[in-house]
């Protein structure tokens, strides 16, 4: 998934706006040996590269004779491929390193790097497996980055992010990954029931207008005079240039109530009545309250989020922009080497609008539940399928994507 949000504008690359350099962010995560369950320390697959679905992006001359020799892609993975045969793991990673920069969205390199790396830093490899699960839509490839996953989890001393990466791959049909649960639960979800945020719920307008969070609206009032005050300022649409005329609270609720902009993104308020008087206060504009049976109300959808570049595919020199390895989403001169950006998933835009390509990170769907009074009672993540929730009591029941839990809640 990527890492789009509701209140998130995408821009094109090349419609640059020249308000200040973005941030790169850290790398994510590759593997890539055929299906044996935990990877030895230094391993490379024999398999060739998976064909490309586009030309490079960019091209550059060929370098002259004194400078450093422009890294290519195939000749870099085979040479990484020796080194990693013959045991050498740093001259292996090396290699790999350059295949990277020839081809950034390449899963492959990605994997293999990351299965190098699990022998001397899990961190590391784990990063180099997300990021090749997140660049890749072949099966095998995201099986073989959730053993190796399995592995790295499994050497820090994880066991439960261990058991969920092979109950992935083993959702994925690996037999090789449900012979290594041995009996523990094939479970694609996860829960927790402590450290969640209560619902914000209010019975006063003049509490929604102190929740309220503006960005770039100029002068604002933060306190009313009367609760119809109150309501006309937090209805109030704060458009990019600043507020506009109307009631943004007219049409039928819930109201998501334009609040700001910045860098080419749009933010929210989000105010749901719930009944009782009472109102839903987001001021992050997330997702509306459902309710469901019981007495019960749940929380799930995409969350907002404001990011600078995202990138994810930071390198020791810099970051990959989408034209070139960089260090800010502003530099678009051709580069010096050519640079394959091909690439075999759908990847994710920044929402500033320095924007640069990032990964759509390989993330859960999350629901949280709440009782009547707001309280929050339980968050599932959905790793791979839905997972129904029923209650009795204090127990919810989880069911579905090899799920059969009952977890107890803490209050």
């Amino acid at each position: 998934m990527g890492r789009a949000s509701s209140n998130t504008w995408r821009w094109a690359l090349w419609a640059v706006v020249g308000c200040g350099a973005g941030e790169g962010r850290a790398p994510t995560a590759p593997r890539s040996a055929p299906e044996t369950g935990a990877a030895p320390a230094v391993t490379a697959p024999a398999a060739a590269s998976a064909p490309r679905s586009a030309a490079s992006i960019s091209s550059a001359p060929a370098p002259t004779a004194a400078a450093t020799p422009c890294p290519r892609y195939e000749e870099s993975l085979a040479r990484a491929r020796r080194f990693a045969r013959a045991g050498e793991a740093a001259a292996a990673i090396r290699a790999y390193d350059d295949a990277v920069l020839a081809r950034p969205y390449d899963a492959r390199a990605r994997l293999e790097r990351g299965q190098v790396r699990l022998a001397a830093s899990a961190e590391d490899a784990l990063r180099d497996l997300r990021a090749a699960r997140s660049l890749t839509r072949d099966p095998a490839l995201v099986i073989d980055a959730l053993l190796s996953t399995a592995d790295a989890h499994t050497r820090r001393g994880d066991a439960a992010a261990a058991r969920l990466a092979l109950a992935l791959a083993a959702a994925h049909g690996s037999p090789v990954a449900r012979e290594q649960l041995a009996g523990r639960s094939a479970c694609t979800a996860t829960w927790t029931t402590s450290g969640l945020e209560d619902a914000r719920l209010v019975t006063r307008w003049s509490e929604v207008l102190a929740a309220r969070q503006l960005v770039n609206c100029g002068d604002a009032a933060d306190s009313a005079e009367s609760e119809a005050h109150a309501r006309r300022e937090v209805c109030r649409a704060c458009e990019p240039g600043g507020f506009v005329p109307g009631d943004a609270c007219a049409g039928p609720a819930p109201w998501r109530i334009p609040a700001g902009y910045l860098h080419c993104s749009s933010f929210s308020l989000l105010v749901q009545p719930v009944g009782a008087g009472r109102l839903y206060v987001d001021p992050r504009g997330g997702p509306p309250l459902v309710a469901v049976p019981g007495g019960f109300l749940r929380r799930s959808g995409p969350e907002p989020e404001f990011a600078w570049n995202t990138g994810d595919l930071v390198e020791g020199r810099g970051f990959f922009n989408g034209v070139r390895w960089a260090d800010t989403t502003l530099e678009l001169d051709p580069p010096r080497c050519p640079v394959d950006s091909s690439a075999d998933a759908e990847l994710a835009m920044s929402s500033g609008c320095q924007a640069g390509p990032g990964l759509g990170l390989v993330e859960p769907a999350r629901a949280r539940w709440y009782d009547a009074q707001g309280r929050a009672l339980l968050e599932v993540s959905e790793h791979a399928g839905a997972v129904s929730v029923t209650w009795s009591g204090p127990t919810a029941r989880l069911r579905g994507a090899g799920c059969d839990e009952t977890v107890v809640l803490q209050r």
